[in-house]
């Protein structure tokens, strides 16, 4: 039977955009997977450098305001994986539900636990394990970031005004840099 489909595919930080992986791939995958299926791609809606830890997202926004009416123009919203669209464990809950509401089926290209009690079980759980590993990675960051002003080096930004960043060393592929007054 063909669906219609809305994709959505998210990366976390500006860096990882810049990058230009992880996106074309998602997309690329979501193209795949629904032209396996029968399935057409009616819109894509893609938050480069947003968290999913709360739905603050301008395109996720826009595609649940899309999605979220009777009738609704898409049958599927198909992620790549659920920490695509959330790492919070009661956003995401409430975010399936919605769609549900105005029968839109939300799809994971790499998890795919079925249908019935059992699956919305473990894909709870994968909501739970993928909020945990968020604030484990947060966690870890802010540790780092710490450690990193503690010996003195600018973890990134604008400088502020007045100032400019210098190379003071390199440690592999990181660059470390100190302020100093902009002359």
């Amino acid at each position: 039977m063909t669906k219609t489909v809305a994709v959505y595919a998210r990366v976390s930080t500006t860096r990882q955009a810049e990058n230009d992986i992880s996106l074309p791939d998602q997309l690329a995958q979501a193209q795949r997977y629904c032209a396996a299926k029968g399935w057409i791609v009616a819109r894509e809606f893609v938050d480069a450098g947003a968290s999913a830890r709360d739905d603050k997202r301008p395109e996720f926004q826009r595609m649940m305001d899309s999605a979220c009416v009777d009738p609704s123009p898409f049958d599927v919203v198909l992620i790549h994986s659920q920490s695509r669209l959330f790492r919070d464990t009661v956003g995401f809950i409430v975010t399936k539900r919605k769609l549900q509401k105005h029968g839109v089926t939300l799809t994971s290209i790499t998890q795919d636990f079925g249908t019935g009690g059992n699956a919305e079980v473990i894909e709870n759980l994968f909501a739970v394990m993928d909020e945990y590993q968020s604030k484990e990675t947060a966690k870890h960051v802010t540790r780092t970031m710490l450690e990193n002003a503690r010996q003195g080096f600018w973890n990134g930004s604008e400088p502020p005004f007045g100032y400019r960043t210098v190379e003071v060393e390199r440690r592999g592929q990181r660059i470390k840099k100190r302020l100093e007054i902009e002359p």
